[in-house]
């Protein structure tokens, strides 16, 4: 092995307390960048959670990559400052003495971790907790409060900072020695599996994301119903969690009107294969102003289908363009662009 790699992460068995799983679960664009370590024979990965239950470990992932699964009473957590997880992250990594340490995100104790490890560190940024702590108007002691409070320095300790967009990018860089902007590794599944959903009547205009105010769907609403009354005919469909909130609430309320009406609706939380069909059949997919999900517009280049990629600044004239598009491109029976 030429190089060994410590990627701090979150388990997800933790993050729902739910401990059944008997190997650790990880989000959608750690699993990707995992896969890919897979085919790199020569790295040497340990990846590292905290969880606040024992747990079956060290868990194989692949034959270069080892889960480490480290139990920290919960006094350990947000109440000391992730003492207990940065402690117990630390005796870990003098165990395996890493080349680098890759923290995943600053939402918990990652970051901290990887900053406080003694070992040369990056950090990739997932949530961007000072502009979410903002938005939420986050009370003082609060999680997003804390969260926001933690990240700033741990961002000025690390050695650089991935970022997913140039909109997060345009958030760290202020706070960070050195920045990379590096788009969200991709799972195979969506380079594997070739298009086998067949075109729709209408063109689709495919949302995928929690219904938040930062993601506005509430506003992409508005354009659909202003785009049906011009006469354009399409179908919006939303994907993705709709929480309990005030937010959530109105786009419920504003969604069964348009369902109504003919021209939206939900399609509720989609599983990998059926994401990859709706991805296909789509004729356009609308990009989230926070762009957690922006792996997403990779996803669907490597499906070979058009992206819809301006920002909501002149949002009509976008999404006409895309219904236009549609409609040629069914005229002309061509193979759509990537563009």
């Amino acid at each position: 092995m030429s190089l060994r790699i410590a990627i701090l992460t979150v388990d997800d068995r933790q993050t729902y307390k739910d401990y059944s799983s008997p190997v650790p679960l990880y989000e959608k664009a750690q699993q990707a960048l995992l896969e890919g370590f897979a085919r790199l024979p020569e790295v040497e990965v340990h990846v590292i959670s905290c969880v606040q239950r024992p747990v079956p470990t060290p868990t194989r992932f692949a034959d270069n990559i080892t889960s480490h699964c480290l139990h920290v009473p919960k006094i350990g957590w947000l109440r000391t400052l992730y003492q207990g997880c940065i402690r117990a992250t630390r005796r870990q990594l003098r165990a395996l003495k890493p080349d680098i340490v890759h923290a995943q995100g600053t939402e918990r104790d990652c970051g901290l971790d990887a900053v406080f490890s003694g070992f040369p560190n990056v950090v990739t940024i997932h949530g961007n907790m000072k502009a979410i702590a903002a938005v939420q108007k986050a009370r003082i002691g609060g999680y997003y409060w804390l969260a926001a409070k933690l990240e700033t320095p741990t961002l000025r300790r690390t050695l650089g900072v991935f970022c997913n967009s140039a909109y997060t990018e345009g958030l760290v860089a202020p706070r960070a020695r050195r920045t990379w902007r590096v788009p969200n590794a991709i799972r195979s599944a969506f380079f594997e599996k070739p298009p086998t959903a067949q075109p729709a009547s209408v063109p689709v205009l495919l949302n995928v994301g929690v219904v938040d105010v930062r993601k506005r769907q509430l506003e992409i609403l508005a354009v659909a119903r202003r785009l049906w009354h011009r006469g354009l005919r399409f179908e919006l469909q939303f994907a993705g969690v709709i929480p309990e909130n005030d937010y959530a609430r109105e786009f419920r309320r504003q969604l069964a009107e348009a369902e109504t009406a003919g021209f939206a609706r939900h399609i509720g939380v989609l599983g990998l294969d059926e994401l990859i069909q709706r991805l296909d059949a789509s004729a356009a997919m609308r990009r989230l102003i926070m762009e957690t999900l922006r792996n997403l517009r990779s996803q669907w280049r490597a499906e070979r289908r058009f992206w819809l990629g301006a920002a909501l600044n002149s949002p009509v004239h976008h999404a006409m363009i895309c219904i236009k598009y549609w409609q040629l491109k069914r005229k002309r029976n061509r193979e759509p662009v990537v563009s």
